[in-house]
């Protein structure tokens, strides 16, 4: 069962729906819908399952509960999405009608709102319902700290409130989990550099290019495909420019990008090796941007071959931002982090920011237009130049 192909509907709410979990009403019986990472998803098959957790929440001494859910990719620190259970909102209403049941089916979709897996799930909820019923939640005005709240138990949860979880299983799939997704949209595929369509699927033994076709996927929502140009080839040499370039209004966006394989050996890498690996990667990708920069200021006139054609871009008028995006950032090595982008600036004389890809998709959701995400930029360089370190961003509500 494709869902979105059998519901069009829930498409529609996709779109609008940044991440997380929620609830919907399909023939009369409510599913569970997980739109995350394609590392949370590949996490959940490999397991056939994942986990509730009902994090107790206080704040200004009153009491509530956050439910975060959580995938073991490893024993050390678990993947997670917390979902913030609100008085007054009507998400947190279906998902306490669906927990009545314990049998329920479970859709999952990535950014881009691919259907990469669905399973009818079971558990055993009827603890959590005890739990829910005897809560009084709070107001949607509380939700940014109960994110904050919820993120800061987890993180020092005890070995007893692991054995509190509540464990879904997925039992039965609902269609073939091996497949490949081809992507044959004239819209998405008119940016400079496409192939006219493009292909996804679940497991990546080679991530780079699919990562950067995703990342322009995800810079659409925010410019129009003509000024995306992917992989940009430097007519003076013939070797790549940047793995992802924007011609803004005001600005020419360079885009580094880093990605890891998405398979069950990355997956199982402890903690310590992923946080190794992204301070190295994000190494990396500020050495190839700085060599792009010094290329751009020292060529206002940048040209660039695809196919027999040459393409002009003249970037006198423009500010350079350098854009590194990583697979994924740990909060304890953001002093690392900054010390790379600061060392960056200093020595091309350019604004730089980085991201994980969840951060990206997060941005471009909430800053749809150049003026918007420029402005964040902005505001995230003043940060960083104030106190001497990156901040780590999210972003609570719908876009």
């Amino acid at each position: 069962m494709y869902l979105t192909l059998s519901h069009p509907e829930v498409l529609h709410q996709l779109k609008a729906f940044g991440g997380g979990i929620w609830a919907a009403r399909i023939s009369g019986e409510y599913c569970l819908i997980i739109k995350a990472s394609k590392e949370v998803i590949l996490t959940a098959k490999i397991n056939k399952g994942f986990d509730f957790y009902l994090a107790p929440i206080e704040i200004d001494s009153k009491h509530s509960i956050a439910i975060v859910t959580a995938f073991y990719d490893n024993d050390d620190e678990p993947l997670a999405i917390k979902t913030p259970l609100l008085v007054d909102d009507e998400s947190t209403q279906d998902i306490l009608e669906l927990l009545k049941h314990d049998d329920f089916e479970v859709f999952f979709f990535d950014e881009h709102n691919r259907e990469l897996l669905s399973y009818r799930a079971n558990g055993n909820l009827s603890a959590m319902r005890e739990k829910l019923a005897a809560t009084t939640f709070l107001g949607s005005d509380a939700a940014s700290q109960m994110l904050d709240k919820a993120d800061y138990w987890f993180a020092r949860r005890s070995a007893k409130d692991d054995s509190e979880a509540f464990a879904i299983n997925l039992v039965e799939s609902l269609f073939p989990d091996d497949f490949l997704i081809m992507d044959l949209a004239e819209e998405k595929h008119s940016f400079i550099g496409s192939q006219t369509f493009s292909s996804s699927s679940l497991e990546r033994e080679q991530p780079g290019a699919h990562q950067e076709l995703d990342i322009v996927f995800l810079l659409q929502r925010v410019f129009d495909c003509g000024r995306i140009y992917l992989n940009p080839i430097k007519e003076a040499d013939g070797k790549e420019f940047v793995d992802v370039m924007v011609i803004g209004d005001e600005a020419l966006f360079l885009i580094q990008a880093k990605d890891s394989p998405n398979t069950e050996k990355i997956l199982k890498n402890t903690v310590k090796r992923k946080r190794t690996k992204s301070v190295a990667q994000l190494t990396e990708a500020a050495k190839q941007l700085s060599g792009a920069i010094t290329f751009a200021n020292k060529n206002k006139l940048l040209r660039f071959v695809y196919g027999e054609n040459i393409m002009e871009v003249n970037t006198s008028e423009k500010q350079l931002i350098g854009i590194i995006v990583i697979k994924e950032l740990f909060n304890d090595a953001f002093e690392d982090y900054s010390a790379i982008a600061h060392g960056l600036m200093e020595t091309s004389q350019v604004p730089a920011v980085f991201f994980d890809y969840p951060e990206l998709n997060m941005m471009t959701l909430h800053c749809n237009n150049e003026e918007k995400f420029l402005d964040a930029i902005h505001q995230i360089l003043s940060f960083a130049m104030e106190s001497g370190q990156f901040p780590r961003l999210r972003y609570s509500g719908k876009p």
